[in-house]
């Protein structure tokens, strides 16, 4: 039993001065692209709590996770703008709901919508069963671009 979790160490040591670099380039992205979490709680704990998760997904290379989670914490912020403007009482919108609201009302412009709403996609690409033909699932995608699938999840994020 030793001798494999030795084994197994020494795999996992490998494997990790490998992504160091990896990880280094992406934290390197993200702290160009992002403000500093704050030291003291503002805010719904929830909502950090995404951010810094996805952040975390990223640096990791957990793809999926990241998007994932990232979309969760679009969502909630674009539901509590939409709550906060009063343009809804309904706190369980879906996304597409929340996004077709928000461009309704002119709540954010609608190039940052796009954005919001290609998120959205992209995480229901990975989150509900489409069929490997379907031109935005997982497998559509690596049919049509024929990129190593770690570099579409890695560009997805």
């Amino acid at each position: 039993m030793n001798e494999q979790r030795d084994c197994l160490i020494g795999a996992l040591k490998a494997t990790s001065d490998r992504a160091i670099a990896e990880r280094a380039e992406r934290i390197l992205w993200v702290s160009s692209n992002t403000r500093p979490m704050p030291s003291a709680v503002i805010g719904r704990i929830e909502e950090m709590a995404l951010l810094n998760e996805a952040t975390h997904c990223f640096v990791d290379g957990h793809f999926i996770a990241a998007i994932i989670v990232a979309a969760a914490y679009v969502e909630q912020q674009l539901v509590q703008e939409l709550l906060d403007r009063g343009l809804t009482s309904n706190d369980k919108l879906r996304a597409s709901e929340a996004i077709t609201l928000a461009q309704t009302h002119a709540v954010f412009e609608s190039a940052l919508l796009a954005r919001v709403d290609a998120v959205a996609e992209l995480r229901n690409s990975y989150a509900h069963l489409r069929l490997p033909t379907h031109p935005t699932s997982f497998s559509g995608r690596f049919n049509n671009s024929r990129l190593h699938p770690d570099l579409i999840r890695e560009n997805d994020a």
